[in-house]
């Protein structure tokens, strides 16, 4: 009699495994169809692309803001050389058109141009900033309708301060009296 309880008890237990088997099979099973139908178990090319999005969404603000900010800077920066422009001439007694072939007037107006520049490329998130005139200091050259008078002045690293900045174009010794250095040719 011990013998058939044995077996019984085997296949008691074998029944109760298959039958544990099959119930956590099929409790996974509909739990995957559950997820799978209401999207929650996706394909990564999904979120991939969703992912993507946002941040390309993100990046067009990005870049919508910097250019707006960067439009204000430079009507502000206009209005500011303007007005610089419009005072040094009044000071000298002056007009623009005078200013050609004048290169003591280029020169003061180059000095009095320069400040405000450099301070507006230290606040601007940008690598540059210039103003071109109208004008040359000698307009006797062969080339003198391609030569310009201005300031240039750009960043040379990341740094913010004036040491940082480089004198591309205008009156050298206006930008070493300003604390701005000139580019070298070297």
């Amino acid at each position: 009699m011990q013998i058939s309880f044995k077996k019984k008890e085997k296949s008691m237990k074998r029944k109760l495994f298959v039958y544990m088997f099959f119930l956590v099979t099929a409790i996974t099973v509909t739990l995957l169809m559950g997820l799978f139908l209401f999207g929650r178990l996706g394909t990564t090319e999904q979120d991939f692309h969703e992912k993507l999005s946002i941040q390309s969404e993100y990046f067009t603000k990005n870049m919508e803001s910097y250019w707006d900010d960067l439009a204000s800077m430079n009507i502000a920066l206009g209005e500011t050389m303007q007005n610089t422009l419009e005072t040094n001439l009044e000071k000298q007694g002056l007009t623009f058109n005078q200013l050609q072939d004048n290169p003591n007037a280029l020169y003061s107006l180059e000095n009095d141009l320069i400040q405000p520049l450099s301070q507006f490329l230290e606040r601007a998130n940008c690598s540059g900033a210039y103003i071109q005139l109208d004008t040359t200091i000698n307009s006797t050259l062969d080339n003198a309708n391609n030569q310009r008078s201005g300031v240039y002045l750009q960043k040379d690293s990341t740094s913010v301060s004036k040491e940082g900045l480089i004198l591309y174009r205008g009156i050298a010794n206006v930008g070493k009296k300003q604390g701005i250095m000139p580019m070298s040719l070297s």
